[in-house]
């Protein structure tokens, strides 16, 4: 295709797919594709990927499998989006039959209705966000909105798989094709950019692509990430606020027809763009990836001035802040780092804890006066109570976890000290099932848990199209912030996607929503034993002590 041959001009190539445009409603289509049996179509993203390799017997089977993520190479390792020339040296073929197979396959996906529903979903996807998207951004979208039971190495690379097949069949359509894509030198890393669909647009997906890559040159420029490591913020200086950082970017001139992009999503548009090279925490501040531990928490100190926090707790408060900077020694290298970053925390042999400098006993008279930092005294009932607070006030996701025996109590004192709404999953759930008219006897059969049983995987397509629209809307439907109970079905059933949405922090929230877990200590939240995905999990978790729900418990008025 011109459109994709390389020492094509641009301008050329501009004026090929303009015209072709322009012609597609005289030119006649070709012959239409004979329709498929009237079948269910494929919802999952296991039951997706199945559709598109060849039979086992296929001299293509494996080679398409490691081109997609589906199949390990010979040392065990799943490939996200590989190079042609990389999957021609795993396979033992050259590069150019690889090409030749791609794009013979490529027609093929392309008359699979279940991707072409995924293509759809992947161009209202770039659509909703500024125009480019990552293919990882793009799988990590298609995992949380169609359910993933795959685990370990190979749930991540074989989506990545599904957003190249239904890419690759999108190109294989030539000047009709909604979208393109850019490779990125160094890293490998894949950006899709969406197509114009104005046949007389002077712009195209390509102009999208550079002017994402350009703001991550400038979000390189701000971060300083180009600096070498050594030089990184070794005089304290600060990063720019979110506020610069956005005003810097809205500088650069925006293609036209470019669909607009929020401040949120110019920010993450310039970390990808960066190539690697620049972060975007959930704070909105955009940092240098491998930037230096010592950096990290020098610009963490607000955080962690007049705290108490295990080494643990420390690394992991600082992790959240700046998950891709360099990570934090243990102790005792840590106490060093402390001093050299000047963050007013010491170890407390005792206590095993770092916290605020002691101040020098001073005599008076009579009267001995021990002193430390002022937020020394904050009890575990003030802390929670402080982290509730700026959740409500922030709109924030929260995660609250309580211990088990103590779940009822907490989940009355949420409800009643922070007026929250009540959203029950599991009676939800349990409503819109029987409403559906189904024999209960048969849905509870078909609830074996097993991912290969075509009765189990029918009860979660039920849950996904009839369940979660009306839980969703049960959310949205409430006037103030909201409590989710009972939450547990969600990750049986592949459904822990909405938790996602909710604690993305580019998505506006109109109040807090806190999700009630029940645990067994104070841990990583989870549900079921699956691990909640969450944007930033030391800052969008909570657990819940004991002494906070006796306090609520004992205020609470008594009858008689």
């Amino acid at each position: 295709m011109l459109t994709r041959a390389r020492g094509v001009p641009d301008a050329t190539r501009k004026e090929i797919l303009a015209k072709a445009r322009a012609l597609r409603p005289v030119v006649p289509a070709g012959t239409e594709p004979a329709t498929t049996e009237d079948r269910p179509l494929a919802q999952g993203v296991e039951a997706l990927c199945a559709t598109l390799l060849p039979g086992p017997t296929s001299r293509n089977h494996r080679s398409l499998a490691v081109l997609l993520g589906q199949a390990p190479t010979d040392e065990g390792t799943f490939l996200p989006w590989p190079a042609q020339t990389e999957v021609a040296r795993t396979i033992g073929r050259g590069q150019p039959q690889i090409s030749r197979m791609l794009a013979a396959q490529a027609k093929v996906w392309l008359a699979e209705p279940a991707l072409t529903a995924v293509r759809n979903e992947l161009v209202a996807l770039l659509d909703l966000r500024g125009g480019v998207m990552s293919a990882e951004e793009l799988a990590q979208a298609l995992m949380a909105a169609r359910g993933s039971y795959t685990a370990g190495p190979k749930r991540f690379p074989q989506a990545i798989g599904l957003v190249r097949a239904a890419v690759e069949a999108e190109l294989s359509m030539g000047g009709d094709a909604r979208v393109a894509i850019a490779r990125l030198r160094a890293t490998g890393l894949v950006l899709v950019g969406r197509e114009p669909d104005d046949p007389a647009s002077d712009v195209t997906a390509a102009d999208f692509l550079e002017y994402v890559v350009t703001l991550g040159n400038r979000a390189a420029e701000l971060t300083g990430a180009d600096e070498p490591p050594d030089r990184r913020h070794r005089a304290g200086e600060p990063l720019p606020t979110r506020q610069r950082a956005v005003e810097e970017l809205r500088r650069l001139p925006v293609p036209a027809g470019m669909p607009s992009a929020t401040d949120p999503r110019l920010l993450q548009l310039a970390a990808i763009g960066s190539n690697d090279r620049v972060d975007v925490n959930a704070q909105g501040q955009l940092y240098p990836v491998g930037m230096p531990a010592e950096a990290a928490l020098r610009l963490s100190t607000g955080t962690l001035v007049g705290q108490r926090l295990s080494d643990r707790q420390l690394r992991d408060r600082v992790q959240s802040r700046f998950p891709r900077a360099e990570q934090l020694p243990g102790r005792p290298t840590l106490t060093n780092l402390l001093a050299a970053a000047e963050v007013p925390l010491t170890w407390h042999a005792q206590d095993r804890v770092y916290g605020p400098v002691s101040v020098p006993t001073s005599v008076t008279g009579t009267r001995t006066v021990t002193g430390h930092a002022p937020l020394l005294t904050l009890t575990a009932v003030d802390e929670v109570g402080d982290r509730l607070a700026a959740a409500m006030k922030r709109h924030a996701f929260l995660a609250v976890l309580a211990p088990w025996r103590r779940l009822g109590p907490a989940r009355q004192a949420l409800l009643t000290r922070l007026s929250l709404v009540e959203v029950d999953v599991t009676a939800i759930l349990l409503e819109r099932l029987r409403s559906l008219g189904f024999p209960w006897e048969a849905i509870v059969a078909a609830d074996n848990g097993s991912p290969q049983d075509a009765d189990f995987r029918s009860l979660v397509d039920l849950v996904r199209h009839q369940v979660m629209p009306a839980l969703r809307a049960a959310i949205t439907a409430a006037d103030g912030p909201v409590l989710i109970t009972e939450a547990a079905p969600l990750a049986r059933y592949g459904q822990l996607g909405l938790f996602q949405e909710l604690a993305d922090p580019t998505r506006p929230r109109p109040a807090a929503r806190l999700l009630l877990l029940p645990t067994r200590r104070a841990e990583s939240a989870t549900l079921d034993g699956v691990q909640l995905p969450l944007t930033s999990p030391t800052s969008q978790t909570l657990y819940l002590a004991q002494d906070w729900i006796a306090a609520a418990d004992d205020a609470r008025p008594r009858v008689g």
